[in-house]
């Protein structure tokens, strides 16, 4: 049985402050649940396949950083940058990714069910496999985004921006996208049943041969809509409005 090193502490009551912290640790804990890495930078950093349940990773650098197979559990991402990022067979369930920057990263297969990320900003990021039930993207900026095959039931898209956003075959029952910008956004073929569009943007939208049954449309500002072979059952657009004159 190991005895503790002198000087170490552990990893979880020390902040570890550079790569070689991280290094060492891993060398020593063979993990990094419950460590403090937040503001450190460890760009291009290869984390695959370690244990980082619950681990504090606020503001750190984690641009271009490899994420295979890792547990991210319950970890805490605020405002991390991780950007070019790629996290591949990831588990993240119950992050919190609040202001954190995924810009053109690649997310496949990953775990991310009841995350909480207000504010993420993932533009351009390619999204595969992913499981998102119920993720939290209240204000989040997705411009671009990529997504094929997603779980997105329940998600809230709040307040977002999904302009240009391509999402084909993605599940998105039951999801929130109240005053979201989804101008020249593509969600085709996606099940869009009792999405709530209430007040959102769709300007240009192409929902082709998306299940749009139960959805609902108040108030939502609608034009050039593209609904060929949608299926849209008792779908109640009377009380959508047009856009302002340009």
């Amino acid at each position: 049985m190991r005895t503790a090193e002198p000087g170490w502490g552990g990893v979880v009551e020390r902040r570890l402050r550079t790569a070689a912290d991280v290094r060492a640790a891993l060398a020593w804990e063979g993990h990094l649940d419950g460590a403090d890495l937040s503001g450190t930078v460890l760009t291009g950093i290869d984390l695959s396949g370690v244990s980082m349940r619950g681990a504090r990773l606020r503001g750190c650098d984690l641009v271009r950083a490899r994420f295979v197979a890792t547990d991210l559990r319950l970890a805490d991402l605020t405002a991390a940058r991780l950007v070019g990022a790629i996290l591949e067979d990831t588990r993240l369930c119950g992050a919190t990714l609040a202001a954190a920057e995924l810009s053109m990263a690649e997310l496949r297969g990953t775990d991310m069910r009841g995350c909480i990320a207000p504010a993420m900003v993932a533009e351009a990021a390619v999204v595969e496999r992913a499981l998102l039930w119920g993720i939290d993207l209240t204000g989040a900026n997705l411009r671009f985004l990529e997504a094929k095959a997603a779980d997105l039931r329940g998600a809230i898209f709040t307040r977002g921006c999904l302009e240009g956003v391509s999402l084909e075959r993605c599940d998105l029952k039951l999801a929130t996208c109240r005053e979201a910008d989804l101008s020249r956004a593509r969600m085709r073929a996606c099940d869009l049943r009792q999405v709530i569009f209430d007040g959102a943007v769709l300007m240009e939208t192409d929902l082709r041969r998306a299940d749009l049954r139960g959805a609902t449309f108040r108030r939502s500002v609608v034009s050039g809509l593209i609904l060929a072979e949608a299926r849209l059952g008792a779908v109640d657009f009377s009380e959508v409005i047009d856009p302002p004159p340009a």
